[in-house]
């Protein structure tokens, strides 16, 4: 059962794309005995060199390449997933300041290290703003609408496609948006721009700020994606591991909750597993 097999990490760094290389590929996987593959788009390489060869994400010539490995991966009656963005977390040059990562002191100076872009020399883009599914959305118009055409013809299968969301790596410290903001004000009654002073300092206070920061990270970032992924014809994959918020919840909202274990075996994959569970999902990771 292809199903029961496992999927291949794919990694395609930054360089001109050729068929020949996807079919060579495709064919060994599929030697191997692998039940399918999760494209991710990663930096030039070395790393911090331009590769000018290398289409544009997103771009029309980018879509064609990841149409033609999803056909190839059918061939071979194999699964392909693919990776929501331009590697982890989510970000892009193309996310603007209103849509941005951003802390109760305003702009959060997080910055997408790792990205395709750098092969044609962009700097590094601001994280979307996690917290806010407006800004998800905003970014959903550009990568889904990529990520969908790439998907067009594909034969849907029982796991696959999916659209893949890798373990969370926003930096934590202070984060803030409207969402969070409007919750705190009617949960506690605390001001709309910022929690109170005391915060870090407080036991009381810092745990209504976790409190809340988990409650909108599942409404405003997981609960959203999985409808993002649906609406564009493919199923949701999701490491919540690293996310300040309830893991099983984050981990149900998923089509597919994943775990993340290769060289150790963490303790969190039980939380992954009992979510998959306890929301009927037939499929973990």
């Amino acid at each position: 059962m292809n199903e029961a097999r496992p999927y291949v990490r794919w990694w395609w760094f930054a360089d001109k794309i050729l068929q020949e290389d996807i079919d060579r590929q495709m064919r060994w996987f599929a030697e191997q005995g692998f039940g399918g593959v999760e494209i991710a788009w990663v930096y030039p390489w070395p790393p911090g060199a331009e590769c000018p060869s290398a289409p544009r994400i997103f771009s029309d010539e980018w879509v064609y390449a990841v149409r033609y490995a999803v056909k190839a991966a059918e061939a071979y009656q194999m699964g392909a997933d693919l990776t929501y963005g331009t590697l982890w977390p989510f970000g892009g040059s193309f996310v603007d300041e209103a849509h941005g990562s951003m802390n109760w002191d305003g702009e959060s100076p997080q910055r997408l290290s790792r990205s395709w872009e750098l092969a044609h020399g962009a700097q590094p883009g601001r994280i979307v703003n996690h917290l806010d599914r407006r800004a998800l959305a905003a970014y959903d118009q550009i990568v889904g609408t990529a990520l969908g055409a790439s998907l067009t013809g594909a034969k849907r299968q029982e796991i696959s496609p999916a659209f893949f969301a890798d373990s969370w790596e926003v930096h934590p410290h202070k984060l803030w948006s409207r969402p969070l903001g409007d919750l705190a004000a009617g949960w506690y009654g605390w001001d709309r721009s910022s929690p109170p002073s005391d915060v870090i300092s407080d036991a009381e206070q810092r745990y209504r700020y976790r409190e809340a920061l988990g409650e909108i990270v599942l409404r405003e970032f997981y609960v959203p994606f999985s409808e993002l992924c649906r609406s564009r014809g493919a199923l949701s994959r999701v490491q919540a591991h690293g996310a300040p918020t309830d893991l099983l919840r984050a981990y149900a909202s998923a089509d597919i909750p994943e775990s993340e274990a290769v060289l150790f075996d963490p303790s969190f994959s039980h939380i992954a597993a009992s979510a998959a569970a306890a929301a009927g999902r037939p499929i973990v990771s």
